[in-house]
C-alpha cells in the first residue's frame, strides 16, 4: 500500500538521489524540487526536480477492477501513475557546469534505476513535517528512466514557463507510483456449495399492446382495469413471466373468457391493467423470471424492452355546480363551474386540463394547480371553472398528463356509436 504521499515522496527521494551523485563528484551544490524560478543563481550548482506531467499507467491502471460489488469495496482501489520529471542543470556555463551536471544525473539514474527504500526516507524526512509516507514500504519499486524529449516536446514543456529563458535539462519518468486510500475491504464469505445451471433464455419483446377483444383498425381506448392484449415474441417462458406495469407486477391472465377464446402463447399474453393505475404515458415490459438457488427463489433471466402505452382517464360524471351566471353581453355567455368525478384518483401534480366541444366550436380550461404542501395526495374530484361560453349542449372531455379521457358512446339503439355523453347544458 501507498498513500497520497507517494508522489511527493518520488520527487523528494529524486532530489535526494541526485544530490548524494553530485556530492560525489565534488559539487557543493544541491537538487531540489520545483521549478527554475528567475532569478537563477549560477554560481552554485544545482539540480531543479520538476513535475511537469502525470499520466496514467496503461499497463497498470485497470490492476484493481472490480473495486466494487453493490456498495462494498471489495478490493482497495489503487491508482498507477506515471510521473515525468524535467531535470534542469543550473551553474556556470562557462566552465560547462551544467553539461557536467547532465553526465552525473544521466549516469546515476542508468546505474540504478530503482529508488531504494533509504533513499525514499532519506529525501522524505526533510519535508516530512509530522506527515508519514508508505512509499518505502510498498511492494512496487519505482522505476527511473531517462525519457528522450524533441525539439517540440521540450518547446511546449519551456513555453509553459512563462519569460524563462531555456536552460539544459534532461526528461526522466518514475513509474510505477501507485495512490491507494485507507479503506479495509470487505472480505466475502467463502462459497461451500458450488452449482451450475445452464438453459436457453428467451428475450422477450413486445410490438403492441391494445384492449382484449377490440375491433382490428378500431382500437379501444386503453383505461385502468381494462384487459389488455400483449403481442410480441418469447412473451411465455417455461417457468414464468410476469407483466410490468410501471413498478406494478401482474401476473399473465389465462385464456379469454370472450369470443375469441385464445390462450396466451409465445406471441400473445393477457394481462389487466390495474384499477388504481393513473392517467398519463405507462412503460410495459415482460419478465421471464426461473427458480434459481437453494433454496429456490424466482429470479430475473431477462427483461423485454419498455413499451409505451396511453392510459385514458374516465370520466364518471360530470355536472354543474350550480346554474352558470349569464355575463350579460351580446352574443350571450355563461360563466360558471363543472364538476367533474373520475373514475380513478388523480395525483394533484398532474395537469388537468377541460375540453367543451359542440356546436362546431371548442374550449379549453385549466384547473389551477392543486398542489399543497405535505404528502402527495390525489383525488377522484375535480372542479374547473368555465367562462365564455355559448349556451348550447357540450361534450366534456378531460386531459390528464397529455392522455385524454374517452366519451361514452352508444352501443345499442337506432345510432350505435354515437357520442352520448358526459355532457353537460348551458341555457
Amino acid at each position: 500500500m501507498s498513500n497520497a504521499l507517494s508522489v511527493a515522496a518520488t520527487t523528494a527521494a529524486l532530489a535526494y538521489r541526485l544530490t548524494q551523485a553530485m556530492a560525489g563528484h565534488g559539487f557543493g551544490g544541491a537538487a531540489s524540487p520545483g521549478r527554475p524560478e528567475p532569478p537563477v543563481d549560477t554560481t552554485t550548482p544545482s539540480i531543479k526536480v520538476f513535475l511537469y506531467r502525470v499520466e496514467p499507467n496503461a499497463a497498470r491502471r485497470n490492476d484493481d477492477l472490480p473495486t466494487r460489488s453493490g456498495s462494498a469495496i471489495v478490493t482497495r482501489p489503487a491508482a498507477a501513475l506515471t510521473l515525468q520529471y524535467l531535470l534542469v542543470f543550473l551553474g556556470d556555463e562557462a566552465t560547462a557546469v551544467p553539461d557536467r551536471l547532465l553526465g552525473v544525473a544521466a549516469t546515476t539514474l542508468h546505474a540504478q534505476p530503482l529508488l531504494t527504500p533509504e533513499e525514499i526516507d532519506a529525501g522524505w524526512t526533510p519535508l516530512a513535517g509530522g506527515a508519514t509516507q508508505d512509499l518505502a514500504g510498498a511492494p512496487d519499486r519505482v522505476r527511473l528512466s531517462i525519457l528522450g524529449l524533441g525539439l517540440e516536446d521540450l518547446s511546449h514543456v519551456w513555453s509553459t514557463l512563462m519569460g524563462q529563458p531555456y536552460r539544459l535539462s534532461l526528461g526522466v519518468t518514475a513509474d510505477v507510483v501507485r495512490l491507494e486510500p485507507d479503506v479495509t475491504p470487505i472480505r466475502p464469505v467463502p462459497v461451500t456449495t458450488r452449482s451450475l445451471a445452464s438453459f436457453v433464455v428467451l428475450s422477450p419483446e413486445i410490438t403492441s399492446v391494445a384492449v382484449a377483444g377490440s375491433a382490428p383498425g378500431a382500437p379501444a381506448p386503453i383505461v385502468a382495469g381494462a384487459r389488455l392484449e400483449l403481442r410480441g415474441r418469447d412473451l411465455m417462458s417455461e417457468d414464468a413471466s410476469v407483466v410490468l406495469f410501471g413498478d406494478t407486477e401482474v401476473v399473465p391472465d389465462g385464456a379469454s373468457s370472450t369470443p375469441p377464446a385464445e390462450s396466451p402463447a409465445a406471441d400473445r399474453l393477457f394481462a389487466t391493467l390495474p384499477a388504481s393505475t393513473p392517467p398519463g404515458v405507462l412503460g410495459v415490459a415482460v419478465e421471464h423470471r426461473r427458480a434459481l438457488g437453494s433454496p429456490p427463489s424466482a429470479r430475473t433471466v431477462r427483461r423485454s424492452p419498455l413499451h409505451a402505452i396511453v392510459v385514458a382517464p374516465v370520466v364518471s360524471s360530470a355536472t354543474l355546480a350550480a346554474p352558470p351566471t349569464p355575463s350579460g353581453t351580446t352574443p350571450q355567455t355563461y360563466s360558471g363551474r363543472v364538476d367533474i368525478v373520475m373514475q380513478q384518483a388523480v395525483p394533484d401534480d398532474q395537469a388537468v386540463t377541460m375540453h367543451l366541444t359542440g356546436g362546431g366550436r371548442a374550449f379549453v380550461f385549466e384547473q389551477p394547480s392543486r398542489t399543497t404542501p405535505g404528502p402527495a395526495t390525489s383525488t377522484n374530484n375535480l372542479a374547473i371553472d368555465f367562462g365564455g361560453v355559448p349556451a348550447g349542449d357540450y361534450l366534456v372531455r378531460v386531459v390528464i398528463a397529455g392522455a385524454a379521457s374517452a366519451p361514452v358512446v352508444a352501443t345499442a339503439g337506432p345510432q350505435p356509436g354515437t357520442i352520448i355523453g358526459p355532457k353537460v347544458a348551458l341555457p
